[in-house]
């Protein structure tokens, strides 16, 4: 039977990038960063495996937009391991819609930060988080918070944290 070859990423991203359903699995194999002002677009039915204790961090913008019939899936690459989770700083854009996210520390850090430049997208919609440390976590410096919408937390040892970040001046 023939193998499907994952496509490995690790360090810094730095030009605007698609991963697509023909790439996937795109398996992580160290800490991934996404550039201010480059932009992550995964499609639906795209899976995204961490290969160790790895995490994706986004500075600049992440769209993670599946659908009810093909979620995107962020989880470990194999049983027993854990991974750090998504960490979108969300300088940018981040949004996160029909995904599937387990076996993480922090299944998705969003923390929106408009200081820095204009509001943007920030939201977590229709989501599964399951087999995290915490399902998703959320912080702002900013009057409104990222949104949370039909998600849900099931089999974490947290559900969800929220929290407002004053501004330091």
């Amino acid at each position: 039977a023939w193998a499907k070859v994952a496509v490995t990423v690790s360090g810094i991203i730095a030009a605007d990038v698609r991963w697509t359903v023909a790439g996937s699995p795109y398996v992580l194999t160290g800490d991934t960063i996404v550039e201010r002002d480059v932009t992550l677009t995964i499609e639906p039915g795209v899976e995204v495996r961490a290969d160790g204790p790895y995490q994706l961090e986004v500075i600049g913008s992440i769209r993670a937009i599946g659908t009810a019939a093909q979620p995107i899936v962020f989880t470990r690459h194999r049983e027993g391991q854990q991974w750090k989770g998504v960490y979108a700083r969300a300088r940018g854009t981040a949004e996160f819609q029909h995904v599937m996210v387990e076996y993480a520390e922090i299944g998705i850090k969003l923390i929106r930060q408009t200081l820095f430049g204009p509001a943007t997208e920030a939201y977590i919609r229709d989501s599964l988080f399951q087999h995290n440390d915490l399902g998703f976590e959320t912080r702002t410096n900013t009057i409104q918070d990222p949104e949370t919408s039909g998600n849900t937390v099931r089999l974490n040892k947290r559900g969800a944290s929220a929290r407002a970040v004053q501004p330091c001046y």
